[in-house]
């Protein structure tokens, strides 16, 4: 189970930027993304003929970039997922989509089609950066965050 913090972030995070890489070839896209936490999943989808699923054919592992404003506290909270992507075939294409069409209606040209792929992103692993610069990270997996993971640390740069 996801920890709170994280689930709350991509519970109310209705778009993020999905990031792809082939041969060195960064790509990202602003996309509409459902959370399905119970399965450490998220869903897309996107067009067969685009750029951004040839690359998910190529190389299914991705980074999709969460932003979160809490209102009340006037603090910007940034969550990069880590994951894998994987198409989804067969009898489960249905059950996948009627979940993001719920999250997203109005988006059917988006979900429905022939050339319409509906596609999960594995959790791996989580990192959430807020706006004084405090890091925290999750491990997937692991039943239990440590208390090391849920520690803050700053995260070091070079001048």
């Amino acid at each position: 189970m996801l920890p709170a913090k994280f689930r709350f972030i991509l519970e109310n995070c209705i778009e993020g930027y999905l990031a792809t890489c082939v041969n060195n070839q960064p790509y990202i896209s602003l996309m509409k993304i459902t959370p399905l936490l119970e399965r450490s999943e998220l869903i897309i989808s996107t067009r067969k003929n685009t750029r951004k699923y040839q690359n998910l054919q190529q190389n299914p592992a991705v980074a999709c970039l969460f932003h979160y404003r809490a209102p009340e506290l006037e603090q910007d909270q940034s969550l990069l997922v880590l994951g894998e992507a994987r198409e989804i075939a067969g009898d489960q294409i249905e059950f996948y989509r009627n979940i993001h069409t719920r999250k997203h209606p109005g988006r059917q040209p988006f979900l429905f089609g022939p050339d319409v792929a509906i596609l999960t992103i594995g959790i791996v692993s989580l990192i959430l950066a807020d706006a004084q610069d405090q890091v925290l990270s999750w491990p997937s997996g692991s039943s239990e965050v440590s208390a090391e993971a849920l520690g803050s640390e700053k995260q070091k740069t070079e001048p």
